[in-house]
């Protein structure tokens, strides 16, 4: 039994979806932790950055390609005021339509960016529903977009 600490809820986080990729464990990830920030990470994911990743000990090219191609859609940064936080729960204010949407077999990232679109872009209609008309509402419009 192997006992692991983290400073921040994100950096579990990226732990547990770094050892979901496929020949990265505990030892490695914690090695990529220690390398590179969460927020850093994250971005490199998103920019699809070889480079970046490649820098990091422990890591070579065909390992942060890998990790790209696993990673790159799961983990989301949400920042609030310079303070950053990966997302693998997407929206706060929907999480039973997210997690409907990922369990169907759509993208996290995809679907948290199309709920906060139809949120932002429908707030005046949303405004006029109940919570229950606003979250069915919101998943089928999901639904539609997404396919």
């Amino acid at each position: 039994m192997q006992l692991f600490g983290f400073y921040t809820e994100e950096e579990r986080t990226l732990f547990l979806e770094l050892n979901k990729v496929n020949g990265i464990g505990p030892k490695q990830a914690i090695k990529i932790l220690s390398g590179a920030t969460v927020e850093d990470f994250i971005l490199a994911l998103d920019k699809g950055d070889v480079k970046y990743l490649s820098k990091i000990k422990g890591l070579g090219a065909k390992t942060s390609q890998k990790i790209i191609l696993d990673l790159r859609d799961k983990l989301v940064l949400v920042s609030k005021e310079k303070a950053s936080e990966v997302s693998v729960e997407g929206d706060n204010v929907y999480p039973d339509i997210f997690q409907a949407l990922v369990e169907m077999g759509y993208d996290k990232k995809r679907v948290s960016d199309c709920i906060k679109n139809l949120v932002s872009e429908n707030a005046a209609l949303l405004s006029s529903k109940t919570y229950s008309e606003q979250e069915e509402w919101i998943f089928r419009n999901a639904v539609l977009k997404l396919s």
